[in-house]
C-alpha cells in the first residue's frame, strides 16, 4: 500500500516535472522570437530618431531683432545748388532729419557667421525739407562685437521716394551706399551712418552727404 502510494507519488511529480520543462520550453520559443521582433523595432525607432535629428539643425533660426529708426541729422559738403551749378540764393539744406521707420536684423549663418542682414522702411524729411520714403536692404559684417558694443560695416540697395528740387515733384531715387551701424547692447541705442555721393538724375541733382540715423533696439 505504501509501495502503491510512492509509485503514484513519484509518477506525479515527474510529471508536473515534465510538464514545467514543456511549459519553460515554450516560452523560451516564445521569448526567442519576440526578442529579435523587439531589436528590430528598437533599431527602427532609433533609425527615425536619427533621421529626425539630421533634419532638424542642433539650433532654431535666429529670430530677427526688431530696431526703431529714430530722427538723425546731417551734414552737406556743398550748398543747394541750380540745374546750372549756380547757388540759390536763400535756399539751405535741411540737416535735422525728422522721421521714424523700422529695422529688422538676422545673423547670417555658415560661411556668412560674421554677417548680418537688415531690412528697413520708413519715413523721413529729406535734405530739401520735403517728407519722404525710403527702403533697404544692407549686409554688414561685423567688425568688432564687444559684451557693450557692436560695430557692422557694409552696405546696401535702398531706394528712396523724395524731391530732387526744392518745391519739386516726389520721385523714385534708387542708390547702393556704404553703411557704418553701431549700438550700445545694454541700452539699445545705436547709430547708422550713411554716406552719399553727388549724383545728377534727370529729375535733379542728389547731394554730397553724410547722414546719422539714430536707433534704439528692442
Amino acid at each position: 500500500m505504501r509501495w502503491a502510494s510512492k509509485k503514484l507519488f513519484g509518477g506525479a511529480m515527474v510529471r508536473a516535472v515534465m510538464l514545467v520543462c514543456g511549459l519553460m520550453a515554450a516560452c523560451g520559443a516564445v521569448c526567442a522570437q519576440a526578442e529579435p521582433s523587439i531589436m528590430i523595432t528598437a533599431a527602427a525607432d532609433s533609425g527615425a530618431n536619427d533621421a529626425r535629428d539630421a533634419a532638424t539643425p542642433p539650433w532654431p533660426e535666429p529670430v530677427p531683432k526688431l530696431t526703431i529708426q529714430l530722427p538723425g541729422m546731417s551734414h552737406h559738403f556743398d550748398p543747394p545748388v541750380d540745374e546750372h551749378g549756380n547757388p540759390l540764393p536763400g535756399r539751405e539744406f535741411n540737416e535735422r532729419n525728422w522721421g521714424i521707420g523700422i529695422q529688422l536684423e538676422r545673423a547670417l549663418g555658415g560661411q556668412w557667421a560674421q554677417w548680418v542682414g537688415k531690412i528697413s522702411f520708413g519715413l523721413m524729411k529729406d535734405s530739401l525739407d520735403a517728407m519722404g520714403a525710403y527702403a533697404g536692404h544692407t549686409w554688414q559684417k561685423r567688425v568688432f562685437d564687444s559684451d557693450t558694443v557692436s560695430v557692422d560695416v557694409g552696405g546696401g540697395a535702398f531706394l528712396f521716394y523724395r524731391t530732387l528740387r526744392f518745391d519739386g515733384p516726389h520721385v523714385l531715387v534708387p542708390g547702393v551706399l556704404p553703411v557704418l551701424s553701431a549700438t550700445h547692447k545694454a541700452w539699445g541705442l545705436g547709430i547708422n551712418v550713411v554716406a552719399v555721393p553727388r549724383v545728377k538724375f534727370r529729375g535733379g541733382t542728389m547731394p554730397n552727404v553724410i547722414y546719422a540715423q539714430f536707433t534704439k533696439a528692442f
